[in-house]
């Protein structure tokens, strides 16, 4: 909570409109429902949970979906570390079948909204359609000029190109967001191929944007974090897993789509603190001080 409270970049985004309030609560909520499941094996009841929590996240926010490939694959590797008692029959059933209740359960939550974003369109375009403008502004020059930072210049200027369209001004708001999708995705893959030779180094530099801002400040509490992390990994290996499956979707997601100012790491804060914490208490674990105070150490220390 200190860390939180200190976080100019939480505090600003807690007032904007935004999904970023939403976004932490439920990447928290699956970090923690997945971490219960890999607690034990065969849990199918924390693996329906944790779809229904991850068909809300896309709800919140429809990139998450970009998410569910890697996370699917973390849940994939897990399913198959069973006892050696088990057979390796039984190994392969309960692999396919917790993540086959994972998607189907995300389906479930998710697939209405999808299926309205294809009926209102009048085509398949489950996502919707501002995703294809927005991506515009992450493959441009002025993004590739600001270190993988999204910029609204192209899409202005795509904007400006559809008013020029004859019969553009009796178009509906849902033809007019299907046609930008479209303009959008064209330019998207004409700049791409004229600049793949830039593209890893664009990605890059969003990750870098990603994990900034780079003051000491933030870099101390982001090297508790991943201190935490090993911790986790040395202590549970399953429940690393399923932490570093969530980093990796996140680092992936925004190296191919796109940064704004360091935006897309706000989902995983609550993750980092809590992380940020178990770093500290496994310092000073290690430095033979106990970060837990037993119930009469608490007593002694507030007089009972």
């Amino acid at each position: 909570m200190g860390l939180a409270g200190l976080d100019r970049t939480i505090k600003t985004y807690t007032h904007d409109f935004l999904t970023e309030t939403w976004a932490v609560l439920g990447v928290t909520i699956l970090a923690w429902c997945l971490m219960r499941w890999a607690h034990g094996y065969g849990s199918l009841y924390w693996m329906i949970v944790s779809g229904g929590v991850f068909g809300v996240m896309i709800l919140f926010r429809s990139l998450f979906i970009f998410w569910l490939p890697v996370v699917a694959l973390g849940i994939f590797l897990l399913s198959n570390q069973a006892p050696a008692a088990r057979t390796v029959r039984w190994c392969a059933r309960v692999r396919w079948s917790e993540l086959g209740i994972f998607f189907v359960v995300v389906c479930l939550v998710a697939g209405p909204w999808w299926v309205r974003n294809s009926l209102i369109t009048g085509r398949w375009m489950p996502m919707g359609a501002q995703g294809a403008a927005a991506l515009r502004g992450g493959y441009s020059d002025e993004a590739l000029a600001d270190w993988g930072n999204w910029h609204s210049d192209a899409e202005i200027a795509m904007q400006a190109k559809l008013d020029r369209v004859s019969g553009s001004e009796g178009w509906t708001a849902v033809e007019r967001e299907v046609a930008l999708a479209d303009m959008a995705s064209a330019e998207t893959w004409d700049w791409i191929g004229k600049h793949w030779s830039d593209l890893p180094r664009l990605g890059a530099m969003r990750l870098v944007s990603h994990w900034g801002p780079w003051r000491i400040d933030h870099v101390g509490w982001k090297s508790l974090a991943f201190l935490g992390w090993v911790w986790i990994l040395r202590r549970c290996p399953r429940r690393g897993i399923v932490l570093a499956s969530i980093f990796l979707a996140d680092a992936l997601t925004t190296a191919l789509l796109y940064e704004t100012g360091g935006r897309f790491l706000i989902p995983l804060h609550g993750l980092l603190y809590a992380l940020a914490g178990v770093g500290v208490a496994g310092c000073l674990a290690s430095a033979g001080v106990n970060p837990v105070p037993t119930r009469d150490e608490i007593r002694d220390s507030i007089g009972i």
